[in-house]
């Protein structure tokens, strides 16, 4: 067994349905699997999105498959593709989350202006869609509109601040230091700080603000901050990246039935893997053990893996 990390009608004859095929039982398995790895946050492998394309290419009307498929564009930072998806297909034809998608698409490959033209309606026609909204406002403030920008954060300021939108709260942030408005600056990016401490955005944007207002000790301050965190981030990534290597090669190696590497490999990963990925990993080495007849070790990382459980 290969282990893994992971009401709506078109209006055009060719409906949108709900499951795939009683008979494609291995469809249906793998596609529960992927959906399973990917709520858990976990690393999509190779492997494991190679099955979710061709599941895809046999059943692209299905509803469970094509929201799946989309979430691992999504998640892979795919935007590419997921336009290239939406825009093949007759709008009558579109999954309801795809007029979202678009706006999601656009403002991620930097087209602000088409980000602004997608979700604007959207906003318009549902003010408590904060997530249209902050695409519509961060996309002004882009395009160096920042009376717009400032404009749409503000109708909904409240709801913003109550959903703790950091990213909008910091664009209204830095447009009051962009206005010369040091003292509201400071107080709109010191709320974001409060949401999240760590956003060296913020901590930027709070060193020039205080800057700006000529409080150079609290600027000296958050510049040094900015520093720290920026270089534990970085620290970071560098293991979220290791991690990212480890796993792909311990999937191949169990392709390969290697399975003293593929227990090498989980031993390595383990330390440095997010909670997501932990259970998975223990139970790679549970299953290589019993390949090799190691029943102790199995029953070990299976003990493992209950601990993570509870």
């Amino acid at each position: 067994m290969i282990l893994t990390f992971a009401a709506f009608l078109a209006c055009s004859g060719n409906p949108i349905s709900d499951s795939i095929p009683p008979d494609d039982r291995q469809s249906t398995a793998d596609l529960s699997r992927i959906r399973q790895s990917l709520d858990r946050g976990a690393t999509l492998l190779p492997a494991d999105f190679e099955a979710l394309k061709a599941i895809h290419a046999k059943y692209p009307r299905v509803r469970p498959v094509g929201e799946i498929y989309r979430s691992a564009l999504i998640k892979r930072g795919d935007w590419e593709t997921l336009e290239k998806l939406i825009t093949k297909t007759p709008p009558a034809d579109r999954f309801p989350e795809d007029i979202k998608n678009l706006a999601r698409v656009y403002y991620k490959l930097g087209r602000f202006d088409e980000a602004v033209a997608a979700a604007d309606p959207l906003a318009e026609s549902n003010p408590v869609d904060l997530e249209m909204n902050g695409i519509v406002a961060s996309s002004y403030f882009n395009l160096g509109k920042d009376t717009e920008a400032a404009a749409q954060i503000d109708r909904h300021w409240d709801a913003i601040v109550a959903a703790k939108r950091v990213d909008d709260i910091i664009v209204r942030g830095i447009i009051h230091s962009r206005n010369k408005e040091s003292d509201q600056a400071i107080a709109v990016l010191l709320k974001a700080n409060e949401l999240a401490p760590d956003n060296v955005t913020t901590l930027n944007a709070l060193a020039r603000a205080y800057n700006d207002s000529g409080n150079t000790e609290k600027a000296e301050e958050f510049r040094k901050l900015t520093g720290s965190i920026q270089e534990r981030k970085t620290q970071t990534e560098r293991m979220a990246m290791q991690e990212v290597r480890l796993i792909y090669e311990l999937q191949a190696r169990w392709e390969a039935k290697d399975y003293p590497e593929v227990i090498r490999l989980a031993r390595l990963a383990l330390p440095i893997a997010g909670a997501s990925n932990q259970a998975a990993l223990y139970q790679y080495i549970a299953e290589a053990s019993k390949a090799l007849g190691r029943a102790d070790e199995a029953r070990a990382a299976l003990a493992e893996l209950e601990k993570l459980k509870r």
